[in-house]
């Protein structure tokens, strides 16, 4: 834990060195209104790592570690901690992030999952239709909501599709193995991955400010999911794409009842029946819900409804 004296050190060094830029994306976690940031120029792992975020608002400071920028409530607290679901604990520890890509994420495939580049080569089939040429660079980016180790954040920046990709995750620990990654496995694409800590039931950023969002196997692995979407979708642009993947039991007769027990146990709900993943995004206030199966593979994706031109007041 970084001391109060080396944070209020950094932040003075930084307010001497850099100019202060008002990024239309990111946002105070606390109060949602725009951060401005104090840094190098650019969206860039590079620029943000060297930056200091600041509410204007609620006049609080979010610093830079030089790994990730910590944008949750939680941020600059020392005493106070919330008490978290067992499933949300397990992927804050070290253990499971250092044996997340090798092990753990390559155990999927066993379940119809097919792997990471074709399970990103799917998602962009969906995603690149909510790039706007028109639009600023720094609006044209993808969030990867519980990226984990990057594994498909690095794959996306590579693609060229997006301006940058901000890899987004609760867990220190996997955001963390996602920086030591992207100097490990080191290509010009990897500056393009931004790494923000964040919760998926208050994202920070701005209402209307997000291109798209992919989330990888990670909906039955949120407290919440209802609430993740319902934040996901005030978040994109009008027209902005989301894309997710989870989990489909093979055998739901038998399963109905493990899934009740494994919620009580872990507090979230390890995979979703299909029914209710219909229902969650037809009543999430998306439109265009699609979705692709393989075996218990299942993505899903759909779109936030365009604003008719007669809402904003144009004849």
């Amino acid at each position: 834990m970084r001391s109060l004296e080396s944070t209020q050190f950094i932040l003075f060094l930084a307010f001497l060195s850099f100019q202060t830029t008002s990024p239309r994306n990111l946002a105070c976690p606390t109060c949602l209104e725009p951060l401005s940031r104090h840094g190098p120029q650019g969206f860039n792992r590079a620029a943000i790592a060297k930056s200091i975020l600041r509410c204007q608002t609620c006049s609080k400071d979010f610093p830079s570690d030089g790994t990730f920028i910590d944008l949750t409530l939680g941020a600059n607290r020392s005493t106070w901690q919330e008490t978290l679901p067992i499933g949300v604990r397990l992927f804050r520890t070290k253990w499971i992030s250092l044996i997340y890509e090798e092990n753990w994420r390559k155990s999927f495939e066993k379940f119809g999952f097919p792997g990471p580049d074709r399970e990103v080569e799917l998602a962009e089939t969906f995603l690149q239709t909510a790039v706007d040429p028109s639009r600023p660079d720094e609006e044209n980016l993808l969030v990867d909501i519980s990226c984990g180790t990057g594994l498909h954040s690095r794959r996306f920046a590579k693609s060229a599709t997006f301006t940058a990709v901000v890899a987004a995750d609760f867990s220190e620990a996997m955001l963390i193995q996602c920086h030591a990654l992207l100097n490990e496995k080191q290509s010009p694409w990897n500056e393009k991955v931004v790494l923000v800590r964040a919760d998926a039931s208050r994202l920070p950023f701005a209402s209307g400010s997000i291109s798209a969002v992919y989330s990888g196997a990670a909906l039955h692995c949120w407290e919440s999911p209802s609430i993740a979407i319902a934040e996901i979708c005030r978040v994109l642009r009008p027209g902005g794409v989301l894309v997710a993947t989870t989990f489909l039991p093979r055998w739901k007769s038998k399963l109905q009842t493990t899934q009740k027990f494994m919620r009580l146990i872990f507090g979230t709900k390890i995979f979703f029946f299909e029914d209710e993943l219909d229902e969650l995004f037809e009543t999430s206030g998306l439109v265009s819900y699609q979705k692709i199966k393989i075996d218990s593979y299942i993505m899903v994706c759909a779109r936030k409804k365009q604003v008719p031109a007669s809402n904003y007041g144009v004849k």
